[in-house]
């Protein structure tokens, strides 16, 4: 969920045999994973949909794994979220979303290529323009607060490698 490029999704396909559902809200978003899913030879395995997370478009107990990574910061309603990826997710699978950006040196590794590509000059400016977004990615509380609000058991995972929910059903 929040597909952005399609890789994590990608990452998923190439190291598993799951049937991967790739979800964004962003028309560009979509283009732009879709392009990838062909170039690496997946679109057999992978489907791609336009909508948000408030509204997955497929019946009750559809998925067993749900992952989304760095999206979560800029849902407006994060326990309605939560709730509509319970409701698709089957019994007995996982939800895990959140975010950060691995081991130190991986960020390092990162945050350098993203300094030096124009393409994400819109994100950084987005990361710094809007605090609420950042703010949330050091705010633990916020995240037990809105698995609370579901009224379901989950966990959050914070360490320096990120800060993750993880809700099993």
């Amino acid at each position: 969920i929040g597909a952005g490029a399609g890789l994590l999704g990608i990452s998923l396909a190439k190291i598993t045999d799951l049937s991967i559902v790739s979800i964004d809200d962003d028309s560009a978003s979509i283009d732009i994973t879709v392009k990838n899913i062909l170039f690496e030879g997946l679109a057999h395995r992978m489907t791609v949909i336009e909508t948000d997370v408030y509204y997955i478009p497929f019946v009750d107990n559809s998925f067993d794994l749900i992952v989304s990574r760095g999206s979560v910061f800029s849902w407006q309603d994060l326990p309605g979220a939560i709730k509509e990826m319970y409701r698709v997710l089957k019994p007995g699978g996982k939800i895990f979303c959140g975010g950060g950006l691995g081991s130190r040196e991986i960020s390092m590794r990162i945050q350098q290529a993203i300094k030096a590509d124009p393409l994400f000059k819109k994100v950084r400016n987005r990361w710094r323009e809007e605090p609420y977004i950042r703010d949330k990615g050091q705010n633990t509380a916020y995240f037990v607060n809105a698995i609370a609000a579901t009224g379901l058991k989950g966990s959050v995972i914070f360490d320096c490698e990120g800060i993750w929910i993880e809700i099993s059903k």
